[in-house]
């Protein structure tokens, strides 16, 4: 808390002195340490601090109700819609997830629903995800996030070959037929 005051300055719109930033706790996964992450997220609340999770919603939903009061925004990956794919790509299988998902359809929290669209990989995934999100009544936003290549650096300065090397970004063009798919589904969506 010592630290996130020291950096409060960082957070306010310079023009309008209005506040625009705040926590946002990532990992790893954070809410696998869900008693440690309550307190800080209880903390920053209290202090009048904005805070938000980025989850990728495999943890059970105890955690997360364990969390809920002190959040005031969920960032929810969304990778793949099927299960085996899931698994064979991710490592575990995203029944989970899904369950999840549901439920933070009826979370009083607004949540993201954070998408990564990468060619080749689940691209091919992205209407039944589409699908999924309508039919479970998703009605907070959707943000899809284009593939990027600038990681590849970090794995060549450990001697390691880029696993994704061969996969080109989607263009615009394609990542707009994209957002219009989920659009479609009554689902709104954010910029990237």
């Amino acid at each position: 808390m010592e630290r996130l005051e020291r950096l409060r300055p960082y957070w306010k719109n310079r023009r309008e002195r209005e506040i625009v930033g705040g926590l946002t706790v990532s990992g790893g996964e954070p809410s696998l340490q869900a008693e440690g992450l309550r307190e800080l997220l209880m903390a920053a609340k209290k202090a009048g601090i904005h805070t938000a999770v980025d989850t990728a919603a495999c943890v059970p939903w105890a955690d997360y109700e364990a969390i809920m009061p002190a959040v005031d925004l969920f960032l929810v990956d969304y990778k793949l819609d099927d299960a085996a794919e899931h698994r064979t790509r991710i490592g575990v299988d995203n029944r989970l997830i899904r369950d999840n998902l549901r439920r933070f359809a009826a979370c009083p929290v607004p949540v993201i629903a954070r998408i990564p669209v990468i060619p080749t990989v689940n691209d091919h995934s992205l209407r039944p995800m589409a699908a999924f999100l309508r039919e479970i009544g998703f009605s907070s936003a959707v943000q899809l996030l284009r593939y990027h290549r600038l990681g590849e650096h970090k794995y060549r300065a450990l001697g390691m070959e880029p696993p994704l090397k061969h996969l080109v970004p989607p263009s615009e063009e394609q990542l707009c037929v994209w957002r219009t798919v989920f659009e479609e589904a009554g689902l709104t969506v954010l910029p990237e």
